[in-house]
């Protein structure tokens, strides 16, 4: 299944959610690369990534 990278948005914000810590919130950008199911990956100021772990089935946040 192709993933219309273009269809994303190029800023998503990460909030309010009592499982992640603070610095893991906020603004995530659009950094151009995709992720192995062609999702696009997202990086905020602190050097967090957001990206689809397709093994979960669900968007992660972590440091790599």
């Amino acid at each position: 299944m192709e993933f219309l990278t273009d269809t994303c948005e190029p800023r998503v914000e990460v909030f309010n959610d009592a499982n992640i810590a603070t610095s893991t919130m906020g603004i995530y950008t659009k950094i151009g690369s995709t992720d192995f199911s062609g999702r696009p990956i997202y990086r905020n100021t602190k050097n967090f990534f957001l990206f689809y772990w397709s093994a979960y089935g669900d968007w992660c946040v972590g440091d790599s």
